[in-house]
């Protein structure tokens, strides 16, 4: 499988898919225990825009903080299953609001640190609910999530494991288990939402995973059932931009062969019609990329022979993506007396 072109491929998807307010609530009735439903159902909903995840993590995570409050006309929430355990039921009866924080692994194999991670982000997320109270009242309830879709198996990830000699039975030792979902073995009629949120769920359980007829079935039965959705057109542009950033080309055709089959009539067009586009897109990025690779090798090679370079000075001329300014730099180079006087073309 390629490596994504764009660095947050999945980051931008699970966004433009789950940001909205009713795509969040779906997705979050998807991830936590029915008890909690009833507050999630009718509760107004807002999204954090803001990401708790460090820059240098952002390939390989996605969050999501959604907020959920009771109307002010409400009731107190019912419970409206059973619970997990005794604790959590009681919250869901009394709490009248609450957030539910959701990360999303997109590397190909678990990560055991991932735990700690979503540790710290509770304790950031609290640390600005107890700023934003002044210290009034007590912390927010907060539903810890982890969505995985690598193509490893991930037993559900526990804190103190992670802990040397620690047991659940240490009270000084976080007892601290995110809900966990494994999206590859999630079948479809499991997931709870709209026929947009059952979609773009199928496509993050498929797209990491090699495509076979059975993937590709699941996949193309999930997107002829989104067409009913109003945005349709917008959603599969939004599908196939991830599909073509991480998928090979041979199985981005092997989609169209399979879309070709009579029960995928609806979204047949679709298929043909962003596949052909995008790979004829990819085509020309590779291309394209190709020319930009040429101009970044052939300015390295003078300047080092020309000046000498450090490890910094070539990481700095392998990111730009600036034509022109290659260009620039490539023409400053024939009279130039020093090497910043080169590099100080580039972005």
């Amino acid at each position: 499988m390629s490596e994504p072109s764009d660095r947050k491929p999945y980051d931008t998807f699970f966004r433009q898919a789950f940001g909205e307010p009713e795509p969040a609530r779906e997705l979050a009735l998807n991830l936590v225990p029915r008890q909690y439903e009833p507050l999630l159902s009718r509760g107004r909903i807002t999204v954090d825009k803001d990401s708790l995840v460090d820059e240098e993590l952002r390939t390989h995570y996605t969050d999501l903080l959604i907020r959920v409050e009771e109307p002010a006309d409400a009731g107190p929430t019912k419970n409206a299953g059973a619970a997990q355990d005794a604790a959590p039921a009681r919250n869901a009866v009394a709490a009248r609001s609450l957030l539910v924080y959701v990360l999303v692994e997109h590397k190909s194999y678990p990560d055991r640190w991932v735990t700690l991670q979503m540790l710290r982000y509770l304790i950031v997320i609290w640390q600005r609910e107890k700023s934003r109270a002044q210290g009034r009242g007590k912390l927010p309830l907060v539903l810890p999530a982890i969505l995985y879709h690598g193509t490893r198996k991930w037993r559900d990830p526990e804190f103190t494991r992670l802990v040397e000699g620690a047991t659940p039975a240490d009270w000084y030792v976080p007892r601290f288990r995110p809900f966990f979902m494994n999206l590859a073995e999630l079948p479809p009629e499991r997931v709870r939402g709209s026929v947009r949120t059952v979609a773009a769920l199928m496509v993050l359980k498929h797209v990491k995973q090699q495509f076979s007829e059975a993937r590709v079935r699941e996949l193309l039965a999930a997107l002829e059932q989104a067409r009913k959705d109003p945005r349709w057109q917008e959603f599969a542009a939004l599908c196939f931009r991830l599909l073509l950033l991480v998928k090979e080309r041979e199985e981005i055709e092997y989609l169209q062969t399979l879309a070709r089959k009579p029960e995928y009539h609806g979204v047949q067009e679709t298929v043909m019609t962003y596949g052909e586009e995008l790979l004829q897109e990819g085509l020309e990025k590779g291309i394209d990329q190709g020319e930009l690779g040429d101009k970044r090798a052939v300015l390295t090679r003078l300047l080092d022979r020309k000046f000498g370079l450090s490890d910094a000075d070539r990481a700095r001329i392998a990111a730009c993506e600036d034509r022109d300014a290659l260009d620039a730099a490539l023409d400053e180079i024939v009279a130039a007396t020093s090497k910043s006087a080169v590099l100080s073309r580039l972005p």
